[in-house]
């Protein structure tokens, strides 16, 4: 299904456009109708399946159909990471609308805090948060979510194994329980269910592969000495092969006929060591990326000129 048959605003499918975006995936083409209809949704899928873009796109075009001076969307992540990779593709789906959002995580300087801070009491219409920094400034009394018309609850199982239960408790409770509830889990344990069965209301359910990764991941493991890590990222990261490269490289895979390689345990999986300066070459970066100022990252976005 191509995204421009879903009737996104025009300048939802300019952004899709820009990125490079045409065909959604399974995921998306079951869950975007349903939240543009305005349906809860409890959805099962794998990281990797696309399922960021299956509510991000949906509530930007509400969003932009139908603005918001207030606090509109809360979504929440159980890591900072995986609110700045949220935060990241949300700044890309909405770079040609109106919409203005804040990510909202710790770990960071004073600043930041103070950043959030002004963006949660003008009312940036998106926020994007981890359960504990956000509980912080709710604590303040400053944050109002009385305008508030979704919520998302992202990779859900893992904020429970986490601990984010008494949290996501403590925050649903300041929400209207007239709003939009959207639960997307990998997994789908007793406790979720629970959970959807306390916040949703009659959800529309959602399960695809259930058991087994996304189709797109490949999984390798080598077995290296500690000194020849640094080498076999090196040869990684310029896309040589690194069985190729002599006996100091030993890959394990499989023939899978869905992947063709899985990853096996060696033993010391867990030796882990940050990567030193000079590991990746001079004035190297990752490209297709957008790339921003660090001083911006979890900054607050107002509209854009011209919106």
């Amino acid at each position: 299904m191509k995204f421009t048959e879903f009737g996104f605003n025009p300048a939802i499918l300019e952004g899709l456009d820009a990125m490079g975006f045409k065909d959604a995936t399974p995921v998306q083409e079951l869950a975007i109708p349903k939240i543009m209809a305005g349906q809860d949704v409890l959805a099962c899928a794998q990281t990797g399946t696309g399922k960021t873009a299956a509510f991000l796109l949906p509530i930007l075009h509400t969003l932009t159909e139908s603005p918001s001076e207030y606090i509109d969307t809360l979504i929440l992540e159980p890591t900072r990471e995986l609110v700045m990779q949220v935060d990241q593709q949300l700044e890309g789906f909405s770079y040609f609308t109106p919409a203005s959002a804040v990510a909202v995580y710790g770990g960071r300087d004073g600043h930041s805090m103070e950043m959030e801070r002004r963006a949660l009491k003008q009312g940036a219409q998106i926020i994007v948060a981890t359960p504990g920094r956000l509980i912080a400034h709710i604590d303040l009394g400053y944050v109002k979510f009385d305008n508030l018309r979704h919520l998302v609850l992202d990779e859900a199982d893992r904020m429970l194994d986490m601990g984010f239960a008494p949290d996501i408790m403590k925050i649903v409770n300041e929400l209207p329980r007239n709003r939009q509830t959207l639960l997307f889990s990998a997994t789908m344990p007793p406790q979720i269910r629970r959970m959807a069965k306390e916040f949703l209301r009659s959800p529309s359910e959602i399960s695809l592969s259930v058991s087994k990764p996304a189709e797109n991941i490949m999984q390798i493991a080598y077995q290296v000495e500690d000194e020849a890590k640094i080498p076999l990222a090196e040869l990684l990261l310029t896309g040589k092969k690194a069985a190729s490269a002599g006996p100091h490289f030993r890959e394990y895979q499989d023939q899978s006929p869905r992947t063709g390689r899985t990853a096996y345990p060696t033993g010391n999986e867990c030796r882990c060591h940050p990567l030193r300066p000079g590991t990746v070459g001079a004035g190297s970066a990752p490209t297709g990326l957008p790339q921003r100022n660090p001083a911006d990252r979890g900054g607050y976005r107002r509209a854009r000129p011209g919106h």
